[in-house]
């Protein structure tokens, strides 16, 4: 039952985060230019493209902290 909690756990919020990244995707197109977080914009294209990843690869996200937006 345990594993089971925190397999529905985990699903709940993958389900979460992907509902989210796809509301912050959804809206990238609304204006012909506009200013992009990019940090923030690579972080939801990973998150929905997360299910592509194999098991085993490991993305290290290093930005740089004060990049212009």
């Amino acid at each position: 039952m345990d594993r089971i909690a925190d397999e529905l756990e985990h699903s709940t919020a993958r389900i979460s985060d992907l509902v989210k990244a796809i509301k912050e995707y959804s809206y990238m197109d609304q204006a012909s230019l506009q200013e992009v977080d990019i940090p923030k914009s690579l972080d939801t294209t990973l998150t929905i493209m997360h299910h592509k990843l194999k098991r085993g690869i490991h993305v290290t996200r290093d930005y740089e902290p004060d990049l212009p937006r």
